[in-house]
């Protein structure tokens, strides 16, 4: 330390006269131009510019080195300067930057990563599985590679795939509620398994709670899937699977059901469309048509598979397959107890007569004056074998009446004794007109010459009509039925039927009452050469 001793020298063109100098001691001429100490106090230097002792470790004119001077002016400093350790500082910064002696300068310490938090407190150049660092906030970071995230706190790029505690940054946990397990295999939380109650979303990011009035897969309930028969699609509504469209083949109905037209019996040919088979105790769909498969008691079932009354059937009288036809034409009738039973007949030119037509007299015979002058030709046609042509309108049939002498019989007496004339006039011979073809008791010929058939004397017959000169069986008496050909009555052999064990009612074909006919004759009678009308 100086000791403030004053001397003087002669230095350069100037005495030295000793100045005192409270950092040195001693005179002493310097580069023969300046007057200084001739030693300096521990820790200062000789400045040989201006012979002064100065501290190179704070003296901002002489920071460092002598004469050197620190500048003044800093960016985001106050104005002036210090010198610390013999470096140029700024005097003060202005805030938020704050003085780095390492770095000499007022820093960011949010953004400077030589001061990144802190002042002097360095980033790493870089990291591992990252970039170049920087500094963001006061901390430390660098961008990490794909599939990495910055740890902070850590300092160091953890992995954010694959990771549930780190799954698409660090420290994201996959908490997602309901979820019983979960993955992270692409950086965003997924579950995999929901808790009971819960269904995944379509995205897997969520369990959402299962609404059993909508979801397909528990419709009505959990784990009901629906299964609509035939349904290429369906949905849940109101807790009831319902389908939205149908296989091939299928029809959508109102309520969602997939129906085949053809073999529902609800929907039988057309939505809605129930079987109603009358009399069916049992029914089926076929192809669209309703077909009965069993009866109810009373009834038959056809081969056409309806449920037919054979007392009352037209269409199966008595047995199965006999339709009831009725003669002549414009005749009607009914089945009665399996009876074909005629009960009308057309006229004027039938009556009805203990239930069959009868034809009518004609009314229309050729009526001859009673004299002899006018039998005369007609003996001669009569001679000649004319007698149908002669008596009856076209055609009807001269057929000799039954009980009394024939035509030519009467011929014969009269020209043997033309006093038995009284007789033939007395109806002991004579003729009657009958249309042979719907006569029932001159059927297809007179029956009195045997050309003909009697309809009504048939064995067993019940009911009975002349059709086209041919006889046909309508009914036959109890216990009988018509023969193949419709010509005769059979005995029925009596059997069980296997449903009910009682007597097969197809088995008898026929009423109990034998319906008899009685042909009224056609009421011309030869009187001599003319016909009149029966008396």
């Amino acid at each position: 330390m100086g000791n403030g001793q004053s001397s003087s020298i002669f230095c350069g063109n100037q005495i030295c006269l000793g100045s005192l100098d409270p950092n040195g001691s001693g005179l002493k001429c310097i580069s023969g131009q300046f007057c200084g100490a001739a030693t300096c106090d521990p820790g200062y230097t000789i400045n040989l510019n201006t012979g002064l002792c100065v501290n190179l470790a704070v003296d901002p004119l002489n920071c460092g080195s002598p004469s050197n001077a620190c500048a003044t002016s800093w960016p985001n400093a106050s104005p002036g300067a210090q010198c610390l350790g013999g470096l140029c500082l700024p005097s003060s910064c202005i805030a938020p930057y704050q003085l780095s002696t390492t770095s000499r300068a007022c820093v960011s310490t949010n953004t400077d990563k030589a001061n990144c938090g802190a002042v002097n407190k360095p980033c790493p150049s870089s990291y591992a599985f990252g970039g170049a660092s920087s500094c963001q906030g006061g901390v430390c970071t660098t961008t990490c590679n794909a599939g990495y995230g910055f740890d902070s706190t850590y300092q160091i790029c953890r992995p954010t795939i694959g990771d549930v505690t780190n799954c698409g940054s660090v420290r994201n946990v996959c908490q997602i509620q309901y979820a019983t397990q979960q993955t992270c295999p692409t950086g965003i939380c997924l579950a995999s398994a929901c808790a009971s109650g819960y269904l995944l979303s379509a995205d897997a990011t969520a369990c959402i709670a299962i609404d059993i009035n909508t979801n397909v897969n528990n419709c009505g309930g959990l784990n009901k899937a629906c299964a609509v028969s035939g349904a290429s699609s369906q949905r849940c509504v109101s807790g009831q699977c319902q389908a939205t469209a149908c296989l091939s083949g299928l029809t959508l109905s109102s309520s969602g059901a997939c129906i085949d037209l053809t073999s529902s019996v609800s929907n039988c040919g057309g939505l809605n469309r129930a079987c109603a088979v009358s009399g069916a105790s049992s029914q089926r769909c076929v192809s669209g048509q309703c077909q009965a498969t069993a009866c109810i008691f009373g009834l038959t079932l056809t081969s056409a598979f309806a449920c037919v009354d054979l007392n009352t059937s037209l269409d199966n009288c008595g047995t199965l397959g006999f339709s009831c036809t009725f003669s002549p034409a414009g005749a009607s009738g009914a089945c009665i107890l399996g009876s074909c039973i005629v009960t009308s007949c057309p006229t004027p030119k039938y009556t009805l007569v203990n239930g069959a037509c009868k034809l009518a007299p004609s009314g229309r015979a050729r009526a001859k004056r009673d004299t002899w002058a006018i039998y005369h030709p007609f003996m001669r046609d009569a001679l000649a074998g004319n007698v149908a042509r002669t008596l009856c309108p076209s055609g009807e049939e001269a057929c000799p009446i039954e009980g009394s002498s024939t035509f030519d019989k009467a011929l014969a007496l009269y020209k043997s004794d033309p006093a038995e004339m009284k007789a033939f006039f007395a109806l002991q011979g004579g003729y009657e007109c009958l249309d042979t073809t719907e006569a029932l008791e001159s059927c297809g010929g007179c029956a009195s010459t045997g050309a003909g058939r009697d309809c009504t004397a048939i064995p067993h017959v019940g009911s009975t009509a002349c059709q086209a000169s041919t006889c046909l069986i309508l009914s036959c008496a109890p216990g009988y039925r018509r023969s193949i050909t419709g010509d005769r009555c059979l005995r029925v052999k009596r059997r069980k039927t296997a449903q009910h064990g009682r007597e097969d009612p197809s088995a008898n074909a026929t009423t109990a009452t034998r319906h008899r006919h009685y042909s009224k004759r056609s009421q011309f009678v030869l009187l001599g050469d003319s016909v009149r009308k029966h008396p």
